[in-house]
């Protein structure tokens, strides 16, 4: 779980340094918003993993995207959304197996925020004002 959360914030990161097209400003800032958030996230996951005594692994183990100059920014959009919608699924499985309240408490509040953020880009990538047009 936890390499999967370093995962998207590595390529919410590279995706907005990367996006262009006509609505670059307020992609760019929503995606670095995006990303500080899933830092603070991390920060928190990993606190409770090290109380727990649960071995954490390094940020750097993460796998990000090889290629993402270029990608349309619905493409990219997409790519967020799906992999929000997927730790959300995760999470809730993981709380369902947990037996300590405080870890379910932290996990259910990300769950929260990857619903949100995913809640966010589906609407961005149904409007065709990302500047690529209405094919993903």
């Amino acid at each position: 779980m936890l390499r999967n959360e370093c995962s998207l914030s590595a390529t919410t990161r590279d995706y907005r340094w990367n996006v262009t097209g006509p609505n670059l400003y307020s992609l760019h800032r929503l995606l670095d918003e995006q990303r500080r958030q899933l830092d603070y996230w991390l920060d928190r996951v990993i606190e409770r993993a090290r109380s727990a005594g649960i071995p954490v692994p390094a940020r750097s183990e993460a796998t990000v995207p090889a290629a993402v100059a270029g990608l349309p920014p619905r493409t990219m959009i997409g790519d967020l959304l799906a992999r929000h919608e997927a730790m959300a699924r995760q999470l809730r499985q993981d709380i369902a197996r947990l037996g300590d309240p405080g870890t379910a408490e932290v996990l259910t509040r990300l769950v929260e925020f990857h619903e949100t953020t995913a809640w966010m880009l589906r609407m961005l990538h149904s409007d065709s004002g990302t500047g690529s047009g209405r094919t993903a």
